[in-house]
């Protein structure tokens, strides 16, 4: 039981007085509520691990197909739990989009990859520089696996000038993104 739930039985107990309960009635349902959806949103985040989990184990042993439920089903619950924008969310198109390509299914790979791309430019300024980064990355590598060496490019042009705002010109990654540059030039 909750601190506010037994909050509200020890008041409703320690008041003997119908004139002492009735006006405190709405008090008492306000708490019931409140302390109702946090622990609805406390079993949706247990939820939203546990599934992560069982996807991780899933997508490990390269059961792509049995995963898709589950990845379907964990992005239901990172929707409730942080909402459709989130980053949580931009990962989750990632690990789905990941499934499709690794089942060979890539016209839904690429929709998911645009979808992507849509969340990252319809919020510039709600991620973390370094996460967005991150998501060109992996979508610029989509890119440059189906062709599209044009897109490829911008794309890792712009993680370049974010990793450089962010890491300074020495850093790895800068390094990393140049030498993927590099092979989209060849």
């Amino acid at each position: 039981m909750s601190y506010f739930q037994n909050s509200v039985t020890i008041a409703v107990y320690r008041s003997r007085r119908l004139n002492w309960f009735v006006p405190n009635l709405w008090v008492m349902v306000f708490l019931l509520l409140f302390a109702n959806s946090s622990i609805y949103a406390q079993s949706s985040k247990e939820k939203l691990y546990e599934t992560r989990s069982t996807m991780i184990e899933l997508l490990t042993e390269r059961k792509y197909e049995k995963a898709l439920p589950v990845i379907k089903t964990y992005m239901e619950l990172v929707d409730q739990v942080f909402g459709r924008e989130s980053y949580q969310m931009l990962r989750a198109l990632l690990i789905l989009e990941n499934a499709y390509h690794n089942l060979g299914r890539y016209h839904e790979s690429r929709l998911l990859v645009q979808q992507q791309l849509e969340v990252i430019e319809n919020n510039p300024h709600r991620f973390d520089p370094k996460e967005v980064a991150g998501s060109l990355r992996f979508i610029a590598v989509r890119y440059a696996e189906w062709g599209l060496y044009e897109k490829a490019e911008a794309l890792y042009q712009e993680c370049l000038k974010i990793y450089e705002t962010v890491y300074g010109p020495e850093h790895f990654d800068v390094g990393s993104i140049l030498t993927a540059l590099a092979s989209v030039y060849d």
